[in-house]
């Protein structure tokens, strides 16, 4: 009788694995698929500004090249998108650099940097990766992040920046 109860356990037991194993693979083949894991951003060629739109409000906006312009890296942003019911979280990591109609404004972005990026922190964090995803929704997120770095830099020094540019964007 010992060997009957032997050889039910062992049955048992590979049943079981059979079907910890069956499941892991219908899981693999039937789960849905989630979007491209991460998406590189190119930024715009300053050539081409016919779907630009101008920030309103702003005084003495004109095209600018890159040889007039001071470029300044901020450091990678990583946040937590928001939830979006029905699909797991996502998490972002941003880098962006803002071009500068004049280089002595590198000091004001310098000793205003905790605010800039507090305020960046929070838009992102409002924004779903769906959103980021698309060119629309980029092209939303560059005004946004534009309209509050003026805010924080005040009149003369947020005239000065001019763009935000998009160094990396990947969404998980």
């Amino acid at each position: 009788m010992d060997k009957k109860k032997l050889i039910i356990i062992i049955v048992a037991s590979i049943i079981f694995f059979l079907m910890v194993v069956m499941s892991g693979i219908a899981y693999l083949v039937f789960a849905p698929r989630a979007e491209p894991v991460a998406e590189q951003v190119q930024k715009k060629p300053k050539s081409a500004p016919a779907d630009e739109e101008v920030v309103e409000g702003e005084e003495g906006d004109e095209e600018m090249d890159a040889a007039s312009m001071a470029f300044v890296p901020m450091e990678p942003f990583v946040v937590n998108l928001k939830a979006v019911p029905g699909q797991s979280e996502a998490v972002a990591q941003v880098s962006i650099s803002l071009a500068l109609s004049d280089p002595k404004a590198e000091d004001a972005i310098k000793k205003a940097t905790p605010l800039i990026r507090d305020r960046v922190l929070k838009i992102l964090s409002e924004k779903t990766a769906q959103e980021l995803m698309s060119k629309e929704g980029k092209d939303v997120l560059a005004k946004d992040l534009l309209k509050s770095i003026k805010k924080s830099l005040g009149s003369e020094s947020g005239r000065k920046v001019k763009e935000v540019l998009f160094g990396s964007l990947i969404v998980q």
